[in-house]
C-alpha cells in the first residue's frame, strides 16, 4: 500500500500493478485473477497485474458452490442489473434488472425478488419460483441446490431441489447432509431421521430417533454396502442398505463404519469422576463392532480410534493413564495395552 492505494508486486518484488487500488486483490481462488476496486467500480487483474475484467462493476463476487467447486463464473452487477459473467467479463446468464443473483450452477442461477428466492434459468424464466428464504450449494454437490423455509413457528427447515426445481427432499429437517458416488444420496436430520435418494426415493425410512452417515462425503463404495448407525427407542445400532438391522440397537452412541469397523459406545458410572458418590457421573465406554455385527472388542475401554488410512488398526486406551495399544481387525492384538 502506498498513500493509501494497493497495487500488486511479482514474487521479485517487481511492481506489475501501480498504486491504484482502493482494496487489495486476493488471488485466492485458483483462476489467477483477483477482484480490484477502483473508485466505486469493480474489475479483477491477473497475477501478472492485467485487467482481466475492466473496472466497471457495482458488484463483483463469486457464489458459494462456484467458490467451493473451483468454477470460474462470478456474479456481477452493474446499473440496477444483476447476473452471472465468466472470467473475462462477459454475461453468460443474465443479466436481469430487479434481481439479485446468489449460487449459480450448470446454467441455473439461484434469484432474490421481494425477500424470497428461486432459480432462473438462462432465459430468465423461474423453473423454481421465489418462494424460499434462502438457497444454496456446498462442496461436490453437483446437480442439486439445498433450500430453506422459515417461519416463525417452525423456525429453520431444510430440503434439496434439482436443477429442474423439482423437490427431492421436502423443506422439513433440521439439517441434509449430501454424499456423492455410485449411488448420491442425501442423510436427512429432523424430528425424524433416515436416507433420500438424488432421485427422490426412501432409501432408509425417515422413521429414527438419530442417523450417523459414514466418514467422507466422496463415496467409492455401492450404496447396497453402505451401513448406517441409527438410534431406536433410545439405542445405536447399525442399518444395512434394506433398512434390515446388522447390529441390533443396543449401544449407547455409535459412530461411523469405516471399511472394516466401527466404534460403539456404553454408558455407565465412572467411580473416578466428581460426583461419583452421588451416583451421577456417568462417562462413555468404547468397544469395536465388526460388519457383520460380531463384537471384536467389548464396551470396556476409554477410548478407541482408527489409525488411517487403511482403518484396518485401531488405538486403543484401557483408561486416563493407562498404555496404548493396537487392535487388528481380524480379531488379534499386534500390541496389549497391558503390556
Amino acid at each position: 500500500m502506498r498513500d493509501g492505494k494497493w497495487g500488486v508486486i511479482s514474487r521479485t518484488g517487481k511492481i506489475i500493478q501501480d498504486f491504484k487500488l482502493d482494496n487489495r486483490p486476493d488471488f485466492l481462488h485458483g483462476n489467477n485473477i483477483g477482484f480490484a476496486k477502483v473508485g466505486d467500480k469493480w474489475g479483477a487483474i491477473t497475477t501478472k497485474g492485467e485487467w482481466a475484467i475492466k473496472p466497471k462493476f457495482d458488484y463483483l463476487g463469486y457464489s458459494r458452490h462456484e467458490f467451493l467447486n473451483r468454477g470460474s463464473n462470478i456474479i456481477a452487477r452493474i446499473g440496477g442489473m444483476c447476473g452471472v459473467i465468466d472470467n473475462k467479463g462477459a454475461f453468460v446468464h443474465g443479466p436481469w434488472p430487479k434481481k439479485w443473483v446468489g449460487t449459480y450452477q450448470d446454467g441455473i442461477a439461484a434469484a432474490l425478488v421481494d425477500h424470497h428466492w428461486g432459480l432462473l434459468d438462462r432465459s430468465g424464466r423461474f423453473v423454481l419460483q421465489p418462494v424460499y428464504s434462502s438457497i444454496s450449494a456446498e462442496r461436490g454437490m453437483h446437480g442439486f441446490f439445498l433450500v430453506e423455509m422459515y417461519s416463525s413457528t417452525d423456525g429453520h427447515k431444510k430440503g434439496v431441489v434439482n436443477l429442474r426445481g423439482e423437490t427431492v427432499v421436502p423443506p422439513e429437517f433440521k439439517w441434509v447432509k449430501y454424499y456423492d458416488g455410485p449411488t448420491p444420496y442425501f442423510v436427512v436430520h429432523g424430528t425424524k431421521c433416515g436416507v433420500v435418494g438424488a432421485d427422490g426415493a426412501v432409501l432408509i425410512d425417515v422413521m429414527y430417533e438419530d442417523i450417523v452417515g459414514p466418514y467422507g462425503e466422496k463415496r467409492t463404495i455401492p450404496f447396497s454396502e453402505e451401513l448406517f448407525a441409527v438410534k431406536k427407542d433410545g439405542k445405536y445400532g447399525y442399518l444395512d442398505s434394506l433398512g434390515n438391522f446388522v447390529v441390533p440397537p443396543r449401544y449407547d452412541n455409535a459412530r461411523p463404519f469405516g471399511p472394516h469397523a466401527a466404534v460403539i459406545l456404553t454408558e455407565r458410572q465412572d467411580t473416578t469422576l466428581e460426583g461419583a458418590a452421588e451416583g451421577t457421573a456417568t462417562r462413555h465406554y468404547y468397544g469395536l463392532v465388526a460388519k457383520d455385527g460380531a463384537e471384536l472388542l467389548p464396551a470396556r475401554f476409554y477410548h478407541i480410534t482408527p489409525v488411517y488410512p487403511e482403518q484396518t488398526i485401531y488405538l486403543v486406551r484401557e483408561s486416563r493413564e493407562g498404555k496404548h495399544g493396537y487392535f487388528h481387525v481380524s480379531g488379534h492384538w499386534i500390541w496389549r495395552p497391558t503390556e
